[in-house]
């Protein structure tokens, strides 16, 4: 993910950093230092102001980032894998490879993240007595709690809801709609509620209201259309779809060689085949970026992205899967292979077709 970095890694989970973080860590820390902590402290430095404020600025995210890890945790006990947590403005994200399979799964995870703000809370409270600006820390822990509760999506109280008209309906798509409904009434709130401080001269209050409810009605819209989007791509097998009429590359072969190949097939990734065994593929926007004095000394096997690096997919699998592979990891090709032999490909226009497919076959 080109706008995020990584940090580390915790219970095999990659933890990266958005750099909109940063702008968001920066303006609470100016909070802390700027109101808060003078409140409460009053006739210190500044010195003394912004170290209090980046230090709350920094367990407040601490907070967030564990509020995370508990969805994490919760998924993983439930055998969904967490690939990614992901810190940005709006705070945290984690990223699930496989999919909730039932509405008990979804509630555990959803209350999970909550329920630890919570703790979380409690927690800063009564340490308050010792460090009184953990009152703030706690205040805001009950405040993230209560936020994530709200109905819509994707806030964990959206999904609260959705897993009860879940287990009620029976139906995820139906539970979904009715979740999204919910969400839109919230969001309708939220905007009048931001126009109203507009008006009455809380300016930036009332654009910061709006915003997140723009947030909150794209996101929304987002779940539904997921759960259409796996309805149509979960019938078909990825099998069915991927190329097969592909030219392939051997590992001796210069990059000479292969570039003559590439100007008279306009094919932008080469698989790597040696005696029938699938190796790794060539992709010509690394080439790109190599001198091209180089192309007679290297081979293609010298500057071919290995096998075991490369994610893949089964021929079995359906063609969601294979989607929400390609978002994951942000890819727009995947290589389909069997028993190390290679079968075919899968891109984005192979899945974008099947979708605009079922889309016009709805309208006639």
């Amino acid at each position: 993910m080109k706008e995020s970095f990584y940090i580390g890694k915790i219970f095999q989970i990659e933890i990266r950093i958005h750099y909109s973080w940063f702008l968001i860590f920066f303006l609470v820390s100016f909070s802390f230092a700027k109101y808060l902590i003078p409140e409460q402290f009053p006739n210190h430095s500044q010195i003394f102001y912004w170290t209090i404020g980046i230090f709350s600025a920094s367990l407040l995210f601490i907070s967030v980032f564990l509020h995370e890890l508990a969805h994490s945790f919760i998924a993983q006990s439930q055998g969904i894998k967490i690939r990614q947590i992901l810190l940005f403005i709006f705070g945290g994200i984690a990223f699930m490879e496989g999919e909730i399979e039932n509405p008990s799964a979804e509630l555990k995870i959803a209350i999970a993240g909550p329920l630890m703000s919570l703790f979380l809370g409690v927690l800063f409270f009564f340490s308050s007595s010792i460090f009184p600006v953990f009152k703030n820390l706690a205040y805001l822990n009950f405040g993230l709690a209560i936020f994530n509760l709200v109905p819509a999506f994707p806030l964990d109280g959206g999904r609260i809801f959705r897993s009860i008209f879940w287990k009620l309906t029976k139906d995820i798509k139906k539970a979904t709609k009715l979740g999204v409904n919910l969400s839109k009434i919230f969001v309708i709130i939220l905007l009048f509620w931001g126009f109203y401080n507009i008006f009455n001269g809380y300016l930036l209050n009332g654009i910061w209201l709006i915003f997140i409810g723009w947030f909150l009605f794209q996101a929304a819209q987002a779940s539904y259309n997921q759960v259409i989007l796996k309805e149509i791509l979960s019938e078909i097998k990825v099998l069915d779809i991927m190329k097969k009429r592909i030219f392939l590359a051997s590992p001796e072969i210069s990059l000479k060689t292969l570039i003559k190949r590439y100007w008279l097939t306009h094919q932008d990734v080469f698989p790597v085949i040696e005696e029938g065994k699938f190796l790794g593929i060539v992709d010509f926007k690394r080439i790109k970026n190599l001198k091209s004095s180089n192309f007679e000394k290297l081979t293609v096997k010298d500057v071919m992205i290995p096998s075991q690096k490369l994610i893949h997919l089964s021929p079995t699998e359906n063609a969601y899967n294979a989607f929400t592979k390609m978002l994951s990891f942000d890819l727009g090709i995947l290589p389909v292979v069997e028993n190390e032999k290679f079968l075919g490909f899968v891109d984005r226009n192979s899945i974008f077709f099947i979708i605009t497919l079922k889309k016009l076959k709805n309208l006639i």
